[in-house]
């Protein structure tokens, strides 16, 4: 449940002047009326210094995560530390120090002669050697049981590994595994448990895993905050003459007194023309005024980064649509009409996408239709659109307001001296032409606030309990399950 309250009058023409010469501006954390409506009743967000720590708090959301894939590495000792010395020894004879000091059997190829300088005054046997082993490029085997043989780490060994997913489809995600995978690797998913066996090499297991490690997240939530806002501005545009008479009748010898009035907003400028033998006073009027401020709707959306989510206020519009058939047949021609209900749709639809980027910025893409019935030709009604689509980036908790969407409305009326306005170019002193404008300025104010899903639960939470409550001071039982 959402809050709807009316900006005031000063921000609302800050933002029309701002949209009307940039067409986008961003505001800073929340607009004034916004922050003190929120100051009543708050939506507590937990402190996040950055999407850094919202990262974290993703992570630790996940629970029982797969684990990166390691290939095992055979154990020649136990958890008893040993001392070596090797001093400017070959590679071979430090490994053979290490498997006399386990007492296992060990085999070795030609070509580890490089020397090594190392000193482990208190070390495991497995940890001494996989340092040596790991610094070299070399890698430990046991084949067969109890034989101990040193090969290459190049990646290409046989390797088996296990992923079970957690944040996305497993069979969703085949096709890019098979693509990073040799062509001798094989790929088996389990859709249902989410599980991915790979049977191929070693390398094929590192690219796996980086490739999930990436990949398996949770997807981050970002609430979005709208507000449109219509903002009505009548220029009333009055032209025309205004008689005073003063002790005479009209065509007497003090006729008329002329004057022109300019009346502003803050002040009034006027000049007068007289003749002293036919005092003329005529009135030029200059009339604009704000009419009124007017929130359309103010919905909350939480939406899934890179998802679109959708809003729409709508009202069907029924009309009735004739159609005239000529039947011609049988010596005589006849016509027939059918008549069918359809419907036009008149409100607010709206689709916004947000992406979250670095930096506590987020990407909106946002495609906004507004309409409304502005008149009826032969029942049929007649919509006004206001259509806008846009990408803007906007900092994590600040508001932009998009504008521009203006409509206009004319409306003329003529009043004067019946008979004597209607002259030709002479009518012109006898009436008075009131032309009246009422321009309509649609404003959109977004903000989103990235979540994580602590607290996005917490938000539903929050909201749900607003709702029951609203539902309780307007003398309705809310359900028990909400």
């Amino acid at each position: 449940m959402s809050t709807q309250h009316t900006p005031s009058l000063r921000h609302l023409a800050t933002g029309l002047a701002v949209a009307l010469s940039s067409g986008c501006s961003v505001f800073g954390p929340t607009i004034p009326e916004r922050a003190a409506v929120e100051a009543a009743n708050p939506i507590e967000f937990p402190a996040v210094d950055g999407l850094e720590d919202e990262e974290s708090a993703f992570v630790a959301d996940t629970g029982d995560a797969w684990v990166k894939a390691e290939p095992q590495s055979p154990h020649i000792g136990g958890d008893g530390v040993n001392s070596f010395q090797m001093r400017g020894v070959q590679l071979a004879t430090a490994i053979h120090m290490i498997a006399e000091a386990g007492g296992v059997n060990i085999y070795l190829d030609a070509g580890l002669d490089r020397l090594v300088d190392a000193s482990f005054p208190a070390i495991t046997l497995d940890d001494a050697l996989q340092v040596l082993l790991k610094q070299n490029g070399l890698r430990l085997v046991e084949d067969p049981p109890g034989i101990y043989w040193v090969t290459a780490n190049d990646g290409s060994e046989p390797s088996t590994a296990h992923f079970r997913v957690q944040s996305i489809d497993a069979a969703g995600i085949v096709e890019d595994l098979t693509r990073l995978v040799s062509s001798n690797a094989r790929l088996v998913v389990n859709a249902e448990q989410n599980l991915i066996v790979l049977d191929g090499s070693a390398r094929d297991v590192e690219l796996v895993s980086d490739y999930l490690d990436s990949a398996d997240r949770l997807k981050r939530q970002v609430l979005l905050e709208l507000e449109l806002v219509e903002l009505t501005l009548n220029d009333t545009f009055e032209l025309g003459i205004s008689y005073a008479m003063t002790d005479a009748e009209i065509g007497g010898p003090n006729f008329l007194t002329l004057a022109q009035n300019l009346a502003t907003g803050n002040g009034e400028f006027t000049a007068t023309l007289d003749n002293t033998d036919i005092p003329l006073s005529a009135t030029l009027t200059a009339l604009q005024q704000y009419a009124g401020v007017n929130v359309l709707s103010s919905p909350r959306v939480l939406a899934v980064t890179k998802s679109p989510a959708k809003v729409e206020v709508v009202t069907e519009i029924p009309y009735i649509r004739a159609t005239v058939e000529t039947n011609v047949g049988g010596g005589s021609a006849g016509t027939s009409t059918a008549e069918e209900v359809e419907f036009k749709e008149s409100g607010l639809t709206m689709s916004v996408t947000p992406t979250i980027q670095e930096g506590g910025v987020v990407e909106i893409v946002i495609e906004q239709k507004f309409s409304n019935v502005v008149d009826y030709f032969q029942d049929i009604p007649v919509l006004d659109s206001r259509n806008l689509s846009t990408v803007m980036s906007v900092q994590d908790g600040h508001t932009a307001v998009l504008g521009g969407l203006i409509q206009n409305a004319i409306s003329e009326d003529d009043t004067g001296v019946p008979l004597l306005m209607d002259i030709p170019l002479v009518g012109r002193l006898f009436r008075s032409d009131i032309d009246q404008s009422q321009r309509r300025q649609l404003l959109v104010f977004v903000t989103p606030r990235v979540l994580s899903t602590t607290q996005s639960a917490r938000l539903s939470k929050q909201m749900r309990g607003e709702y029951r409550e609203t539902l309780r001071t307007s003398g309705l039982s809310p359900a028990e399950d909400l």
